[in-house]
């Protein structure tokens, strides 16, 4: 996810922070977030679990914070890492994340595509 959906959706950690831009970067250290369910299953509500390194996906990242209980955005999600951009992500033609947004990017769509016919179509 990107770092500004926490703020987007008025939500923020109970411990730590939330994600920030700089976790975005390629080459950033990985960060992860938990849910409060997981924090309190896994990790008994300890609050020294925020800079602990933990294992994601398989690699070491740190937990920078802990979501509110009953969080689970959005689709039951426990778990939050941010979206670093990869070779394989900047592809036009990748269609990897779901958009939220309050504006109509319709507009906006209408316009990118006759300069992108072949990724804009449907």
């Amino acid at each position: 996810m990107t770092s500004g959906l926490f703020a987007m959706l008025h939500v923020q950690p109970v411990t730590g922070r939330a994600l920030q831009a700089e976790d975005e970067k390629p080459g950033a250290e990985a960060v992860i977030m938990l849910g409060y369910g997981v924090w309190k299953d896994r990790y008994g509500l300890d609050p020294k679990v925020v800079g602990r390194t933990v294992l994601a996906n398989g690699k070491p990242a740190v937990v920078v914070g802990v979501m509110p209980d009953g969080f689970k955005f959005p689709s039951n999600e426990d778990v939050w890492m941010p979206a670093v951009p990869d070779e394989q992500l900047l592809k036009r033609n990748v269609r990897a994340f779901q958009m939220m947004a309050s504006a109509d990017l319709s507009v906006v769509s209408a316009r990118l595509q006759p300069q992108f016919p072949e990724t804009h179509k449907g």
